[in-house]
């Protein structure tokens, strides 16, 4: 289908063999902005990386399992109520997120608690370091230190332990 709507477009553009090369020019513009778009919704959807998400884990929980509830932060991220909330009020199995599980439900599982996150820093998205560019250091530093106090000091144990990890998966 996208074929033949590709196909209609080639052959409207081109007169008798010769395309006219504005013409040409506007559709290659157009099918270019649209692939980018596409992308950026991409990104903005889930702008953090899975090797992000797996580094954040680690440095934030070392990703044990075993760590349900303490504290009020919970599951492999340790997310708060208050993120959690901020993040969307995801649930799991079309719970009400008015129910009193709701939240350990989600962030207790490691797909739901990912989805909360990436909501969050949609919502949150900064340059914390001042370095020019979004990336894992950012969203680690939304993550554990909030969206609105990001340009803080990172625990050193937390920030070593991402590092160690992200500098590991760069060659991946």
């Amino acid at each position: 289908m996208v074929y033949s709507k590709i196909e209609k477009v080639a052959n409207k553009i081109s007169m008798g063999n010769k395309p006219r090369p504005f013409i040409v020019f506007v559709v290659i513009i157009f099918l270019t902005a649209l692939m980018l778009c596409s992308n950026a919704q991409l990104e903005a959807k889930n702008p953090v990386t899975d090797v992000c998400l797996g580094c954040l884990c680690e440095a934030t929980s070392g990703c044990n399992q075993t760590a349900i509830c303490n504290y009020g932060a919970c599951g492999l991220f340790r997310v708060t109520y208050a993120y959690w909330v901020d993040g969307g009020k995801l649930t799991l199995n079309n719970e009400s997120p008015d129910s009193s599980e709701a939240f350990p439900n989600c962030v207790n599982d490691p797909y739901c608690a990912a989805n909360t996150i990436q909501n969050y820093m949609i919502r949150y998205k900064q340059d914390c370091n001042d370095d020019g560019e979004i990336n894992c250091y950012d969203y680690a530093a939304i993550h554990r230190l909030g969206g609105h106090g990001c340009k803080g000091a990172l625990p050193p144990s937390y920030y070593e332990t991402l590092n160690s990890c992200l500098r590991y998966h760069s060659h991946y």
